[in-house]
């Protein structure tokens, strides 16, 4: 929020107007400290009769799993219809901007909107530095990109400055340099606002946090097989996960299990090697993982490119850094769904049964560098926002400005 309403005035100078709509205690207690207004004005429990049919519309895999109650969950839908029609109503919004969509206010925001013709965008994080995801029609494997970008890729005419640029970046990228420009001004909280969230969020999970969460699991250390796959983690309860990843879900273990049965298949002497995902280090604890496969070197840090690098490949269901990994021309082999998965660049597997021979398959067949050139230059020249959340530069935010701008006139 801190990054979206700084935006106000590029967005202003562009002909946009922005309202700003949030539940969060913390993010309303930092929009009053900075003067701004945000909806609604006061958080009440009126609900509104909904049409039959709405709450199933509402309700995708993520926000059935966070709200498993479903009476109760049909009672917080009903108020949320309520609080967002009255905003779009009093604010006469033309069109909404929302941070991935899947989570229960997005999926509220969308319905409405869908129902009134309202205009809407969704943001999430880029895959390279200095870089935004901002779709009409979703984020990641639901982004539009995913269904043209096989067709396109290799139809692009290059840019000779787009091409310096992206390399620019993906050097960023492997050197681990910073690259974000901070807000000026800190804008934190208020502390009651930080305990009341403290006191919404508690529970037994979170008490224990730091009390020894994967603290058996080391951080890296330099040691490396001479030959092995590279698994990174995800976060077990991201969206990517729950929507995306329909061979394994967001069982990390049954994700290892498989993958060290490919990679034996493929080579006797192929390890692998795991990073856990730092979201996850006081979440979960995988330290049963580590004794349940002791043949598998398990990490709680340690650098990602060196980690890519030194592999022989990468094994993801729908990370970031697969895309990463094609930056530094590894095979990639994915079992979940994600705009990247494109023939002939990443091996994609849609059954488990065919890992093995797209694992072989990858490892074997020379990396075609041409064609990933050629696709994180498409990423990048026409998809990617120039800018990021993370940094509040003039250009990064000029850029994101602009990538609004233009998808709102180009929607309407």
């Amino acid at each position: 929020m801190r990054y979206f309403s700084g935006l106000r005035p590029y967005l202003r100078r562009r002909g946009i107007e922005s309202d700003y709509f949030s539940l969060d205690v913390k993010v309303r207690s930092m929009m009053a400290r900075m003067g701004l207004d945000c909806a609604p004005r006061k958080i009440v429990g009126t609900r509104d009769e909904l049409a039959p049919g709405f709450c199933d519309e509402v309700i995708n895999p993520v926000v059935a799993g966070r709200y498993p109650d479903r009476a109760s969950l049909e009672k917080r839908i009903a108020n949320l219809h309520y609080l967002l029609r009255g905003f779009f109503e009093e604010r006469e919004i033309d069109a909404i901007f929302l941070w991935n969509g899947s989570g229960l206010v997005s999926s509220v925001a969308t319905a409405i909107a869908r129902q009134r013709g309202i205009k809407c965008l969704y943001g999430e994080n880029g895959y390279l530095p200095r870089t935004l995801q901002i779709d009409p029609q979703g984020v990641n494997q639901l982004a539009s990109i995913t269904r043209r970008i096989g067709h396109e890729y290799q139809h692009v005419d290059i840019d000779e400055q787009m091409s310096a640029e992206l390399a620019q970046v993906i050097s960023l990228l492997h050197g681990g340099k910073a690259w974000a420009v901070p807000p000026k001004d800190r804008v934190k909280p208020s502390l009651i606002a930080r305990l009341r969230r403290e006191i919404q969020n508690i529970s037994w999970q979170r008490l224990r946090r730091g009390t020894g969460m994967n603290r058996n699991i080391p951080d890296y250390d330099g040691r490396l097989p001479e030959n092995y796959l590279f698994l990174p983690f995800q976060v077990e309860n991201d969206s990517q996960l729950i929507l995306h990843s329909p061979l394994v879900g967001a069982d990390m273990g049954k994700f290892v299990e498989v993958c060290r049965g490919a990679a034996r298949q493929v080579a006797a002497d192929m390890q692998l090697v795991v990073k856990l995902h730092p979201a996850n280090l006081k979440q979960v604890d995988n330290s049963d993982l580590m004794k349940r496969f002791p043949d598998v070197l398990f990490y709680k840090s340690g650098p990602i490119g060196e980690l890519i690098e030194k592999s022989r490949g990468v094994i993801t269901i729908n990370s970031t850094v697969g895309l990463e990994a094609l930056t530094y021309y590894k095979p990639v082999v994915t079992l979940g769904d994600n705009f990247y998965n494109v023939a002939g660049v990443v091996e994609h597997v849609t059954s488990l049964e065919a890992l093995p021979t797209a694992l072989a398959t990858a490892l074997s067949r020379p990396v075609d560098k041409t064609k990933i050139d050629q696709l994180l230059y498409y990423l990048y020249a026409n998809y990617f926002a120039h800018g990021s959340w993370k940094d509040f530069s003039p250009t990064s935010c000029e850029n994101v400005a602009d990538k609004i701008s233009s998808l709102l006139g180009a929607s309407g």
